[in-house]
């Protein structure tokens, strides 16, 4: 992928590979911040067909369930360990 996406957290980790962009906003938290907008703000970059993984430390379903309401369409979620989960979502 040639494009980035842009966070408003610093804490953020942002990169893309070929399965689509990733987030992962376990920092934030573990900092101490709030996650969703960073969240929102990443997944409002997307153009139809990207996808983006979101890494939390948790099962994140008030988010999942926000980002459907905003048209995301969520596909895979998935425990990688105790604190560490994801779900990729698509535009």
């Amino acid at each position: 992928m040639t494009r980035t996406l842009m966070t408003l957290n610093p804490d953020a980790k942002i990169w893309s590979d070929e399965a689509g962009f990733h987030v992962d906003v376990r920092p934030v938290l573990f900092n101490g911040g709030e996650p969703f907008s960073c969240v929102v703000n990443c997944a409002n970059q997307l153009v139809a067909g990207d996808s983006l993984i979101i890494h939390t430390p948790f099962e994140a379903k008030p988010l999942v369930n926000q980002l459907v309401k905003m048209g995301f369409e969520p596909l895979v979620k998935k425990e990688i360990d105790m604190d560490h989960w994801t779900v990729l979502i698509k535009k």
